[in-house]
């Protein structure tokens, strides 16, 4: 089992998370199935709103214990 730290902002199931906001996923998971976990709407993946240690990575991409995922908030103007 690993441990990823997440920042979900607005998105998100944020009750599956502990208290230092950390969720346990089996070793084996990836940025996808994280998100998937977590509730994500499609749309703020698939536009890539997100990052894995403060980095841009695929959906695909294996996650390590310790990991932190974040996202990244749409700006709008007037």
């Amino acid at each position: 089992m690993i441990r990823i730290r997440v920042f979900p902002g607005p998105f998100g199931k944020k009750d599956l998370l502990d208290e230092d906001e950390v969720i346990v996923l089996p070793d084996d998971s990836t940025v996808g199935d994280l998100l998937k976990a977590i509730g994500i709407p499609k749309i703020v993946y698939k536009m890539g709103f997100y990052s894995l240690n403060y980095k841009q990575e695929p959906l695909g991409k294996k996650l390590s214990d310790g990991d932190t995922l974040s996202f990244l908030a749409p700006l709008a103007g007037g």
